[in-house]
């Protein structure tokens, strides 16, 4: 991929929750009494930021767009392109990403782009963004990835444990400072064998579950976040392993080593970001594992503007996980 110098990330910002759920919230009550397979792979959290009744995510996906807009120098009616996802929206259909673009006011002549790319989002719009903007399509391309996933797991599975919602945002355009940073790279590692290990979607309670046809009257629980065993399996020997063999393939097309990067990553469990820490070895791994948990899709664009103005590299990687499964990490480097 060519290095264009004049296009990067020129504003970032991210939005979370007031209320905060710990981990002797009484929700966690059933796994501790109960504890069931998979709970060994979900640690290192002490707080979540959780929506409090009558929030919604796209509340924060507004707020975390408005600071980033204001980042970046510009005003509401300079974006071009509005990318992201909201997770999980209000409809199957349109997502909310549209009342995301209605309640910044953007123009009628401002794209829409969802992208149902969980949890890899943020790195897709990136691409996508990057590619708009140097394409001369867009002039400003907005990014807002939200999540609201603490209301889409069943606190009887282990993934729960580590749920937390969160919106983070960032635009991409014509650089306006020496420190921002572009796009020089990507790589990317599916392994969709195992296609359905990880899925979101209700259970039927009705005996035919799912002969909708049939039987229009059954009753479904509310969609919730599934691992099977199989995803399990695939949490060590996939999730775990490729992502630094990934990042290793991506840095040596460069000269680069592990030491002259900075680190940002989907933020499942310390289980993964310890052992991706020590096979990558960066110079700073920039997390809020602790303090924001898991906000899947959220993760990497809030802490990408938590930490923007701490970076102390060249270089920075982000590093993303989907439920296909696979792996993407992007490669940027300062202008």
């Amino acid at each position: 991929m060519a290095n264009y110098d004049g296009i990067g990330i020129i504003g970032t910002g991210y939005a979370v929750p007031s209320q905060i759920r710990t981990n002797d919230d009484p929700i966690f009550d059933w796994l501790k009494q109960h504890p069931v397979p998979g709970q060994d792979l979900f640690k290192g959290y002490k707080e979540r930021r959780v929506l409090s009744p009558g929030e919604s995510v796209t509340e924060l996906m507004v707020q975390a767009a408005l600071v980033a807009i204001k980042d970046a120098g510009l005003n509401i009616g300079e974006i071009d392109a509005l990318l992201g996802y909201d997770s999980v929206s209000e409809y199957l259909t349109p997502n909310g990403l549209a009342k995301v673009h209605q309640q910044l006011g953007l123009s009628p002549t401002t794209w829409i782009f969802p992208i149902n790319d969980e949890y890899t989002n943020f790195n897709t719009g990136l691409l996508m963004a990057n590619a708009l903007v140097r394409a001369g399509q867009v002039r400003n391309a907005l990014i807002v990835c939200g999540c609201n996933w603490t209301r889409y797991v069943s606190y009887h599975t282990p993934q729960s444990i580590s749920a937390a919602d969160g919106a983070g945002a960032a635009v991409v355009g014509e650089f306006r400072a020496p420190s921002q940073f572009t796009l020089v790279d990507a790589e990317n590692s599916v392994y969709t064998e195992v296609y359905g290990c990880m899925y979101m979607q209700p259970d039927g309670i009705a005996p035919d579950a799912f002969d909708f046809q049939n039987n229009p009257e059954q009753i479904y629980t509310r969609p919730y976040f599934h691992i099977t065993p199989t995803g399990q399996q695939a949490f060590v020997e996939f999730i775990e392993k490729e992502p630094p063999r990934l990042i290793h393939r991506l840095l040596e097309r460069h000269g680069i080593r592990g030491a002259d990067i900075a680190l940002i990553t989907h933020q499942a469990s310390t289980v993964l970001m310890d052992a991706w820490a020590s096979a990558i070895a960066p110079a700073q791994y920039l997390q809020t594992l602790e303090t924001f948990a898991n906000m899947t899709l959220a993760s990497i664009p809030v802490n990408l503007a938590y930490f923007y103005r701490e970076i102390k590299t060249e270089y920075l990687v982000l590093l993303g996980l989907g439920t296909e499964l696979k792996t993407a990490a992007l490669l940027l480097k300062r202008k």
